[in-house]
């Protein structure tokens, strides 16, 4: 029974783990996309009317 108990806390942490692993990674990207938006923003305005 302990090994049972065991082995669904340990299922549910590393899927937590993979989660907070994936919410970093998009974090990242997106944090990324932000930067060369802006980039893009500056170099050519228009693309801020357009509404991209």
């Amino acid at each position: 029974m302990v090994i049972y108990v065991f082995l669904i806390m340990h299922f549910y942490l590393g899927f937590y783990s993979d989660f907070q692993f994936v919410r970093n990674y998009l974090g990242l990207y997106s944090e990324l996309f932000k930067i060369l938006f802006l980039q893009g923003l500056q170099r050519n305005p228009r693309l801020h009317l357009q509404g991209f």
